[in-house]
């Protein structure tokens, strides 16, 4: 038999959304420390976030 899965804290390896935001979290450390290296990439790299956010919170309307 079979273990029951169960949601939340309790749910042993089946919790996608902590994995996800580890990988989530790990790409944005990953992100700031190589931008961080130059202004002008910085930059970029902020007004690509932006452009994001924008296309995000355009499409939830």
């Amino acid at each position: 038999m079979s273990r029951i899965k169960q949601n939340g804290l309790t749910a042993g390896n089946s919790q996608p959304v902590k994995k996800l935001s580890n990988y989530a979290t790990y790409f944005i450390a990953r992100c700031a420390n190589f931008a961080s290296a130059d202004a002008g990439l910085r930059l970029a790299v902020v007004v690509v976030l932006l452009q994001a956010v924008l296309m995000a919170a355009w499409g939830m309307l």
